[in-house]
């Protein structure tokens, strides 16, 4: 049976107004950028090659939109808290919005080093897989314990003194990728229930799930090569709150790889591009890296076991386990599993509910 995804809904309810095909290039003072933390990589030159993403709009400010947005959601913002509806207020607002299209933006990359991206599309999107320079020509932030990213910036006119930056994880050629789930595998969402997962995405603090960022650290403490990539179906407009939890709660930087709605698939599709989605941006990863081993974490609440089975199965050589948060109450005997899961190794798998359970990285051979 179709279903239908709670932020489809609210994106289509009336609150985004498409801009005009514009044929200015320059980010006007009302307009925002958000760069998503990519990839990128050393090809055989030496150059980094990354993968960047952007998005342009401008804040939505027409009267009204915000008590619309509550009504159509249900939420009763008189019965917040301050600090609910301080949180509702800054995240609605990343759903309240005019997307811009015709947007070029030139990124700084070093003193002598600029590139500009593609045009942005008519849903303010613009994607670039690019060659930038030698990595000793880059900006790149080393933390200790922790893997290095390169760090860039939008150059803006002249009397605009705002900072849009973005990141890109260096990610090696070979080693371990640890791909996580966000919404009920590392952060309390209870996405089987619309109105708590509505209430816990615009209302609440986020919370983490416990022990889930201690895990990860013991992750990349154990081998020096392993990087982190977040996979989840939630709606790109939410990347500043979801990268602000996964640093406040000490997750690992990761490359962050969000869902770009498609409202009307969402609204009259078949109710599975959130499930395409992951399963095609996890298997790109896969081919990008052939010889990278994977860790692949994610939750019983939807269809991630379904999806790294599948992917599993295709990429035999490269999955290194599963492991799956119960979040549904089934043991590892379930039909669900059984069925999944068959004719996977035994040991490539697990259900677990405390993190502590998850075993370290094997080294690799």
């Amino acid at each position: 049976m179709k279903t239908t995804s709670p932020f489809a809904v609210l994106l289509g309810a009336s609150l985004i107004t498409w801009a005009a095909f514009v044929s200015a290039n320059d980010i006007k003072h009302d307009e925002y950028i958000q760069f998503a933390r990519g990839i990128a990589t050393l090809n055989k030159d030496g150059l980094v090659e990354g993968q960047i993403t952007a998005w342009v709009y401008e804040k939505e400010s027409r009267p009204g939109a915000k008590q619309l947005f509550a009504t159509f959601a249900g939420f009763d913002v008189e019965a917040m808290s301050e600090r609910e509806r301080s949180n509702f207020d800054n995240r609605t607002q990343l759903f309240r919005f005019d997307s811009e299209h015709g947007k070029q933006i030139t990124l700084h990359l070093s003193p002598n080093k600029t590139l500009t991206l593609p045009a942005t599309d008519s849903d303010g999107i613009t994607r670039a897989q690019l060659t930038l320079a030698p990595l000793s020509e880059l900006s790149v932030i080393q933390t200790p314990g922790a893997a290095p990213v390169i760090d860039y910036h939008a150059v803006l006119p002249a009397n605009d003194n705002r900072e849009f930056n973005g990141q890109l994880l260096l990610v090696p050629e070979t080693g371990v990728s640890v791909v996580s789930d966000i919404d009920d595998t590392i952060k309390d969402s209870n996405v089987r229930n619309r109105t708590e997962l509505l209430n816990n995405t615009f209302v609440r603090d986020f919370r983490a799930v416990a022990g889930m960022a201690e895990r990860y650290g013991r992750f990349a403490a154990e081998n020096t090569t392993v990087r982190f990539h977040y996979l989840s179906s939630s709606p790109h407009q939410l990347y500043p709150a979801i990268d602000e939890f996964l640093q406040g709660n000490g997750f690992p930087v990761g490359s962050l790889h969000l869902r770009y709605l498609d409202v009307s698939d969402e609204l009259f599709g078949n109710g599975d591009s959130s499930r395409r989605q992951k399963l095609n941006t996890l298997q790109q990863l896969l081919q990008q890296f052939p010889q990278r081993r994977f860790l692949l974490i994610g939750d019983s609440g939807e269809a991630d076991p379904e999806i790294y089975a599948e992917t599993a199965r295709r990429f035999p050589q490269q999955v290194l386990a599963i492991y799956i948060r119960d979040v549904t109450g089934e043991p590892a005997t379930a039909a669900r599993y059984r069925d999944t899961f068959a004719g996977l190794p035994a040991g490539q798998w697990q259900i677990f509910t405390e993190p502590g359970s998850l075993p370290a990285i094997a080294p690799l051979p």
